[in-house]
């Protein structure tokens, strides 16, 4: 009897805990930048991964410009070469460029012990401490959430 019940009750929390993790993603496809959109598109998670403390995902954009849309930083030709894009409709030419920081996926992120906290109501939980989640932990260097 018991056996059953905790496996229903790790089958539940695996599907909020992915539940949460793409309402983080949703999260972040709407703080992206829209120009393009491209970005917002690109932010996914890993596969889900059990470990000795709990549930575990990356979640981030496979893009090379992510990190520097995330975190800001500096953009420069590969080749050294000068560059030539446009501004404001003016053509500009240069080595490099500052980008500033645009963040997403971590504001995001900090979202996710209340989008866990939902998904698990939303299962129905009562009592003290169903739905905490004051201990769930967000690395946003890594974008990893547990």
């Amino acid at each position: 009897m018991f056996q059953s019940d905790h496996g229903v009750l790790l089958r539940r929390t695996a599907s909020a805990f992915e539940g949460a993790v793409n309402d983080v993603i949703g999260d972040a496809a709407d703080r992206a930048p829209k120009r393009t959109g491209r970005f917002g598109r690109s932010i996914s998670h890993s596969a889900i991964e059990q470990t000795s403390t709990g549930l575990r995902t990356t979640v981030g954009s496979p893009l090379s410009s992510a990190r520097v849309k995330e975190m800001g930083g500096f953009m420069q030709s590969k080749s050294g070469d000068r560059m030539r894009f446009q501004i404001n409709g003016q053509w500009v030419t240069a080595t490099g460029f500052r980008v500033a920081a645009q963040p997403t996926v971590g504001p995001a992120a900090r979202n996710f012990a209340r989008y866990m906290g939902d998904r698990l109501r939303a299962l129905g939980g009562s009592g003290a401490g169903w739905a905490d989640f004051s201990g769930a932990k967000a690395d946003f260097r890594s974008g990893i959430v547990r």
